[in-house]
């Protein structure tokens, strides 16, 4: 047996790299702004091999552009809210950043490449799990703003949760194994997952941020997107969520048109 024990959630934000931004002389706000600026920074970071904006079709970086520009993936009855307004508009613009733009590589598998760590993306959508692995390649070089739409409050956050063997435990005190869950080498013993899940929010403090080394002002950004996050709505069962997953696979390879692809989001 597994105890499974919720500890907190990760804030997603946007990475920089500082180098190619100065390269076309463009600025990465600090505090607000929207996605169709982000989108045109994207388009000037374009070229000669060079992407502007990395994200991926995975549920946390969908539901992430949903809930920030102002709509959710799925409806509270866990169908997907393909009839909403902001739904058929994050397709539209998912598909023009993707085939008509091209700034966003086409990373149909979540750990397929990460061409941001290569330093040949401009801008990437993650959580704060991957700071350490950016400044490990990026240096200097990395920048964290906030999410485009975070004004509106719509911050989409996942929940880590520790795993440990049964009996076998009273394995550290929670605020270690905190430290521990947080650590990006970790990873790969945690589980990831969404919704509204019990979260332990006093273990994620100053305190805890700085004994992973992250610098104060990424601390505070981290923690201030924290506060100003939302759970997000869950899909009604693991079949229809698995629909969903595979029309959105279908746009990110471009396989349907647009207005196909709507369509078909409506029937499900």
């Amino acid at each position: 047996e597994y105890i499974a024990v919720p500890l907190a959630i990760d804030p997603q934000v946007i990475y920089f790299n500082r180098n190619l931004v100065n390269e076309v002389q463009v600025e990465i706000p600090s505090g607000d702004w929207h996605w169709d600026h982000l989108a045109d920074i994207a388009r000037r970071l374009t070229h000669g091999g060079q992407y502007g904006f990395q994200f991926r079709p995975t549920f946390t970086h969908i539901a992430s552009l949903m809930v920030s520009r102002g709509g959710q993936l799925y409806q509270k009855d866990g169908r997907v809210a393909a009839h909403t307004e902001c739904f058929e508009s994050t397709i539209r613009f998912i598909y023009n950043l993707l085939h008509t733009h091209q700034v966003t590589p086409i990373l149909a598998k979540a750990d397929q490449i990460n061409l941001f760590a290569e330093g040949r993306c401009g801008l990437a959508l993650d959580g704060s799990a991957m700071y350490h692995a950016y400044r490990e390649k990026l240096g200097d070089a990395l920048g964290v703003t906030v999410l485009p739409g975070s004004e509106t409050n719509g911050i989409y956050a996942c929940a880590y949760v520790a795993v440990v063997l049964a009996g076998q435990e009273d394995p550290r005190p929670a605020e270690e194994l905190a430290r521990v869950l947080l650590t990006a080498n970790s990873q790969r013993l945690q589980y990831q997952l969404s919704g509204n899940l019990p979260v332990r929010k006093d273990m994620l403090n100053d305190e805890t941020l700085q004994s992973l080394k992250l610098p104060g002002a990424i601390s505070r950004l981290f923690l201030q997107e924290l506060s100003r996050s939302r759970p997000v709505n869950l899909p009604a069962d693991p079949d229809h969520r698995q629909a969903v997953d595979n029309l959105f696979l279908e746009l990110w390879l471009g396989l349907d048109s647009i207005d196909a692809l709507n369509r078909r989001f409506h029937e499900l």
